[in-house]
């Protein structure tokens, strides 16, 4: 457990808003696809990519290339933690 502690660069709670964002994004999909509310969900894309760009924004603030790399990372690493938690839930059956 702790070398795969020094392997993540993201903390648990960075990791848990890039899940909740990435969620966010593809649930408001979703609904704009279904419900075409597009004003209404508009807010919901910006405070979910909020979630994901802030803590990207702050960690590596050293460049352009730095920042959208580590936005790619969380929106990954963000998706990799709602697959871990759907697998988790299939685990105990």
């Amino acid at each position: 457990m702790n070398e795969e502690q020094k392997k993540r660069k993201h903390g648990t709670i960075q990791r848990a808003f890039a899940a909740l964002g990435v969620f966010t994004i593809l649930i408001t999909t979703i609904l704009v696809l279904i419900f075409e509310l597009t004003f209404v969900f508009m807010a919901v894309y910006a405070a979910a990519l909020a979630s994901i760009v802030g803590p990207a924004f702050t960690e590596s603030a050293d460049g352009f290339l730095e920042i959208l790399a580590a936005i790619m990372e969380l929106v990954v690493e963000g998706v990799a933690m709602i697959f871990e938690i759907i697998a988790s839930l299939f685990s105990g059956f």
